[in-house]
């Protein structure tokens, strides 16, 4: 294992290039994904099937070429936690804005709740990949409401 000194990509955008691409921060030098391969479309090419959950900050393009299917995906940086803009899968891989919907819930919440019932229900023979990415925590630093401090006693 290679270890990059004190230098990484703890953010989003940087770590999820990194953890798609194979590629260092360093090496991350365009704004788009553009034709590049990542992992989940290596392994879709290998017989997988491949399922996205959660957010995408990258091209729609780049998501349809990686997963057969998905649910409630994020196409974007950041969003309110309590009212994030997802998409169900598009088998046409365009993902209209016109076609998103409000997640009911906490994002953390409505990705796990379809990651869970993914693997409930998934009965194929291949082998799958699900990929699920979170956006919490990250901006907006929105809790959960049971984890909220109340604004009364602050």
């Amino acid at each position: 294992m290679y270890i990059m000194g004190s230098t990484v990509g703890a953010v989003c955008m940087p770590s999820r290039g990194m953890m798609l691409t194979g590629r260092t921060l360093w090496r991350i030098d365009e704004p788009d994904l553009g034709d590049w391969s990542l992992w989940p479309q290596m392994l879709r090419e290998s017989g997988y099937h491949t399922y996205g959950i959660g957010k995408w900050h990258n091209e729609r393009e780049s998501f349809f070429r990686c997963f057969a299917d998905g649910a409630e995906t994020f196409f974007g940086g950041m969003s309110d936690h309590y009212a994030v803009p997802v998409h169900d899968y598009d088998p046409s891989g365009k993902f209209p804005e016109e076609n998103a919907r409000v997640g009911q819930g906490f994002s953390t919440d409505i990705f796990a709740k379809a990651a869970v019932e993914f693997l409930h229900q998934y009965s194929g023979q291949e082998p799958f990949c699900l990929y699920v990415a979170f956006t919490a925590p990250h901006d907006p630093r929105t809790p959960p409401r049971e984890f909220a401090y109340n604004p009364g006693k602050i």
